[in-house]
């Protein structure tokens, strides 16, 4: 890399860490994403869900869903969806608002939240719907912060199993997936079921960890 594309690099790099806010820092440790709440001009929502096409959109690719099927059952909801690309035959949309809307199924409830300061927001609602008897069981697809208080408060303490998964996850973006695509955080598969729903009392304090791809 010759001096003036260095340059020109550094400068890009700078102009985007600019577009992250005052504190970069202070944003990344946002609970669970690294996104702020405004990313070089994108427009956001209540509920933190930036406009199509932003950094904080990554649609849910087929092979993901497809192991979720394969160990965890049918989904009946899509909790954090819209009506191009939710996962599930119901689905809970932007305008429905999940942190409002009450996430009723008989079957798996999806959620690939926004990432970012939302998606706090959102396990917090998961575990909310789960206690109140609206379903039994939540699979979210979420960034990999362990330092967090998302991952320390309420993952690690609650969840019933969690899946590290291996590789950067190809996500999609307007029903295409590319190599730019793959962000750069790590990625989970977060479970968390109704209490009622474990049938040894005894394991209640215990998480199961697991890790690999999902294939």
């Amino acid at each position: 890399m010759g001096a003036s594309e260095l340059e020109k690099k550094l400068s890009k790099d700078k102009a985007n860490l600019e577009g992250l806010g005052a504190d970069p820092v202070t944003d990344m440790d946002s609970e669970g994403g690294g996104q702020a709440n405004t990313v070089n001009g994108d427009d956001y929502n209540s509920i933190g869900r930036a406009k199509t096409g932003s950094t904080d959109v990554w649609l849910t690719p087929d092979y993901i869903l497809k192991w979720v099927h394969k160990e965890f059952g049918y989904v009946g909801l899509d909790a954090a969806a819209s009506s191009d690309n939710s996962v599930a035959k119901h689905y809970i949309d932007e305008d429905m608002d999940a942190l409002e809307t009450p996430w009723i199924s008989k079957d798996v409830v999806w959620c690939n939240p926004p990432y970012g300061k939302q998606a706090k927001k959102f396990v917090e609602r998961a575990l909310d719907q789960l206690d109140k008897g609206n379903c039994d069981k939540v699979v979210m697809l979420l960034a990999v912060r362990t330092d967090t208080k998302m991952f320390q408060d309420l993952i690690f303490p609650k969840a019933r199993r969690i899946h590290f998964i291996k590789g950067r996850v190809k996500f999609k973006r307007a029903g295409k997936s590319k190599p730019a695509d793959r962000p750069n955080f790590a990625s989970a598969i977060v479970v968390f079921e109704r209490q009622t729903q474990i049938p040894q009392p005894d394991l209640a304090d215990y998480v199961h960890v697991t890790w690999g791809p999902v294939v």
